[in-house]
């Protein structure tokens, strides 16, 4: 009998090639994904169980961008606590510093090795 985990990632991502990119990265190391297009999309998908074990979320998409996504998330102490992590190629540094305080981020390319340190301990 073969157990499925439930453990997955949730992958936040408005750009298809990047989003699946990153799905076929993970799933190619055995880790289950599922995939939103915005925030808004993602919000009702973690309305559902079982929730990701991690969240990696952009910034700039339509809709609802990651600020926003990461102000409800933070407020709902349902899934405030995944760990996110935040890739974006436009933040400057000092928007890094002012609206990211104490978060995962990672800047886009992204390099993959980088992601899959801060995935990979969730997934053992």
């Amino acid at each position: 009998m073969t157990v499925v985990s439930s453990k997955f990632v949730l992958i936040i991502e408005d750009n298809p090639s990047i989003n699946e990119a990153l799905a076929w990265i993970f799933e190619n190391e055995g880790i289950r994904v599922v995939k939103a297009n915005n925030g808004l999309e993602a919000l009702d998908l973690l309305q559902r169980d079982p929730l990701p074990t991690v969240i990696c979320l952009d910034i700039m998409m339509p809709l609802m961008d990651g600020q926003t996504f990461r102000h409800y998330q933070k407020s709902d102490p349902r899934i405030a606590k995944i760990p996110t992590i935040i890739m974006s190629a436009s933040l400057s540094k000092r928007e890094k510093l002012e609206n990211f305080k104490n978060e995962i981020f990672l800047t886009k390319p992204l390099n993959i090795e980088n992601l899959f340190a801060i995935v990979k301990p969730h997934f053992n």
